[in-house]
């Protein structure tokens, strides 16, 4: 299970409200995932990639900036 450290989740309603503000809002059967947009998060070649590309390249990096406790 995939779930991020104490020290990166939202604790503060300030913050619980700003991503309800300014967030991009996706909808599931399950679940709703709400995000705030963040400047330059693909380079160019990520459009050519494949998901599983993408995917393995995000749990690399979230590992190595500790932002995901695996």
């Amino acid at each position: 299970m995939f779930s991020f450290p104490k020290t990166r989740r939202l604790t503060r309603t300030s913050e619980f409200d700003q991503v309800k503000k300014s967030g991009h809002r996706e909808q599931g059967k399950f679940i709703v995932l709400t995000a705030l947009a963040v400047q330059n998060i693909a380079r160019p070649d990520a459009t050519k990639a494949s998901y599983r590309a993408l995917e393995d390249e995000w749990l690399r990096l979230a590992k190595r900036a500790s932002i995901l406790a695996l």
